[in-house]
């Protein structure tokens, strides 16, 4: 059977290692100032969305700011471009559903000569 390890001595082993990484002249080195700005900055932003309102509002109005930047960058056709293109939808949608009404026709009729 394999002994456990005694609770004593990895506690003591724990200390050793916290005070080991520690700096020698007790101020903190830049990392270790980020780490804390980082974790600061964390439980600020929690303390201010305590509740799913605000935060919620708060990623509606940055959306909204990145939608109209995006709309900024859109390359917006002509009058005279705007106009061909509908004419061509609408030419184009009268051309299908003649074909499919005319489908629809022969093909009500193919099934009541079968049936």
């Amino acid at each position: 059977m394999a002994r456990l390890p005694n609770k004593k001595k990895i506690e003591a082993k724990k200390k050793k290692k916290k005070v080991k990484d520690a700096p020698e002249n007790g101020l903190l080195d830049k990392p270790a100032i980020k780490d804390v700005k980082a974790k600061q900055i964390v439980v600020q932003r929690a303390k201010t969305t305590g509740s799913n309102q605000p935060k919620f509002i708060s990623k509606s109005v940055q959306f909204l700011r990145e939608v109209k930047a995006e709309l900024k960058k859109v390359t917006w056709p002509s009058q005279k471009q705007t106009m061909a293109s509908t004419a061509v939808v609408i030419v184009l949608v009268f051309i299908i559903s003649f074909f499919l009404g005319i489908s629809d026709i022969c093909l009500s009729g193919l099934a009541k000569f079968i049936y």
